[in-house]
């Protein structure tokens, strides 16, 4: 389970979902487990799925994720589940649900002083903005977030 859920993104780098989904998919069918392993093998799981434009099992993926990382009380991760969420929702065009679900991360990263968190969800909602038409809104968010990156060393 741990090691899926590390290597989620290998596959994903490498172009490699399906078999990323598959061999993520064996090890969530083995029931039992340490659950913050599972909770990251389901986030991972969610994320291929909606790279493969799943996004049924994406949304279910995620969500169960979420709730996972809720009951351990993990509030990084409860944010890097909600953001994939709002990520998964504003490529289905449901940009006021991609707002709060983004929004709730941000603000638990700002909570945690989470500075790569904190620009990655300014990146999120930035694009969110763009996509939205909000093209100023879009420019001062990517001024916080790239702001936030240069201060973490990050060009």
């Amino acid at each position: 389970m741990r090691l899926t859920g590390e290597l989620w993104r290998f596959w994903y780098v490498r172009g490699h979902l399906s078999e990323g989904r598959a061999q993520v998919s064996r090890a969530l069918a083995v029931a039992g487990g340490d659950a913050a392993a599972r909770a990251k093998a389901l986030n991972g799981a969610g994320n291929l799925a909606c790279d493969q434009g799943d996004y049924a099992a994406a949304q279910a993926l995620h969500e169960e994720s979420v709730v996972m990382r809720r009951e351990l009380g993990d509030r990084p991760c409860i944010a890097w589940s909600l953001g994939n969420l709002g990520i998964l929702a504003e490529s289905q065009g449901n940009h006021s649900a991609a707002r709060s679900l983004q929004e709730e991360s941000l603000a638990i990263r700002l909570e945690l002083s989470d500075r790569p968190g904190i620009a990655y969800s300014l990146e999120g909602l930035a694009t969110l903005a763009a996509a939205m038409g909000s093209h100023l809104h879009a420019i001062s968010l990517w001024a916080r977030r790239n702001a936030c990156a240069r201060r973490l060393g990050r060009r």
